[in-house]
């Protein structure tokens, strides 16, 4: 450390460029070793590498963090997985969406998916044959005995026949929508993110189906709900705005009602064409 006097004031000034560089040093070291040491913490304490589970703890809880079901079921065991991923995502979609990776593969989203929907589908079907005997109970004395127990046999094997072949149906739908919400996600410039990311996003809003286990209503609030967490999905995995989500849900639904509604205006056209047609050839005959 070097010294100047300054003979003015006979008062002994220090030199601190000498100083600042050593002290910068220090500095530097202490902060490499904090950042060593929270590293260390980071990759060891399972707190911090799962924070959902910062104030929850158990195995049940890092299901949520959804390398799903089938990587955790040896700890916390593959109905409690889905259990506790069901739970987080319908109720909490907000803390479930934000810690949600955006890739890990499409074997977990698509079971949790699957067993969900075929749940609700196997349920809804249920219903339907309950539901359709009841029906043609109450209409006995109008139709024979005959013609409506085959019509209870057909529906009967119909909703049994769906139940088992559902699965098929469930797995491409979920590509279809996924595939139909990215392209509008790229169409408008608005993909962050790849297709494993939206897909993971409409898989997991499927919880609400369950829903469907209560008559008349439950289909209407599963759905509602549904709708409302693939919004929340999309909005995390794509890292986009409410808005945009919104719009890209919204879409396809819009475009379908206005398909819809030119194929009707369409075949209004043609038998309204044809009807005015005879109805003339007709009055005009009449005349003749």
């Amino acid at each position: 450390m070097n010294f100047k006097i300054d003979f003015r004031q006979d008062v002994p000034i220090v030199d601190c460029q000498q100083t600042r560089a050593t002290n910068f040093a220090k500095i530097a070291v202490n902060h490499l070793r904090k950042v060593v040491r929270r590293h260390r913490n980071y990759r060891s304490h399972p707190n911090r590498r799962y924070p959902l589970c910062r104030q929850q703890k158990g195995w049940a809880n890092r299901a949520i963090l959804l390398r799903l079901a089938t990587e955790n079921r040896e700890k916390v065991g593959f109905f409690e997985a889905i259990w506790q991923t069901w739970q987080e995502s319908v109720f909490n979609p907000e803390k479930f969406y934000s810690h949600l990776p955006s890739r890990g593969g499409y074997g977990n989203p698509l079971l949790y998916a699957v067993i969900i929907l075929w749940i609700a589908t196997i349920i809804n079907q249920a219903y339907n044959i309950i539901f359709s005997g009841f029906f043609h109970g109450l209409m006995a004395r109008f139709i024979p005995t005959n013609e409506s127990l085959i019509s209870i046999g057909m529906q009967t094997g119909m909703s049994l026949l769906y139940m088992i072949i559902a699965p098929i149906f469930i797995v491409a739908g979920l590509f279809i929508m996924s595939g139909i919400y990215h392209l509008i996600f790229l169409i408008f410039g608005w993909s962050k993110r790849d297709f494993e990311a939206t897909f993971r996003a409409v898989a997991y809003s499927a919880g609400p189906a369950i829903f469907f286990i209560v008559p008349f209503c439950g289909s209407l609030v599963g759905w509602i709900w549904s709708a409302v967490l693939t919004v929340i999905g999309l909005k995390y995995m794509q890292e986009t705005t409410g808005g945009k989500a919104t719009f890209v849900y919204v879409l396809p639904a819009i475009v379908c009602c206005c398909l819809i509604a030119m194929i009707a205006i369409v075949i209004f056209i043609i038998f309204g064409a044809a009807f005015f047609s005879n109805f003339g050839h007709a009055f005009g005959g009449s005349f003749n």
